[in-house]
């Protein structure tokens, strides 16, 4: 997987991990680990997350970029997991290969 130029910054935390994608909403969200990312910024070639506590005052740095089947995390929360609801049946599961930023 490449995100740019900077391939050697990344490494595979896990080889393949379930991400929810609810659609079922105006603004489309997924859920990893249950965490809620929020709709950022599509591109035509990666889509970028951001936690959902963003925009509140605790402002969570945490975010997803989605690129076909692979998806980088980068950040960590600074909150409790906030997905506390079933997943619903309009929610659609994707088998990714997950990578995480080196610190």
């Amino acid at each position: 997987m490449t995100f740019g130029s900077i391939q050697q910054k990344f490494k595979v935390l896990e080889h393949s991990c379930l991400i929810y994608f609810d659609m079922g909403h105006k603004n489309p969200k997924i859920v990893y680990k249950m965490n809620d990312y929020l709709i950022y910024r599509k591109l035509p070639d990666k889509t970028v997350w951001l936690c959902a506590h963003y925009h509140r005052k605790d402002r969570c740095k945490a975010k997803v970029v989605t690129k076909g089947k692979d998806a980088l995390v980068q950040g960590n929360h600074n909150h409790l997991p906030t997905y506390k609801q079933k997943f619903q049946k309009h929610m659609v599961s994707q088998l990714v290969n997950v990578h995480f930023e080196e610190l």
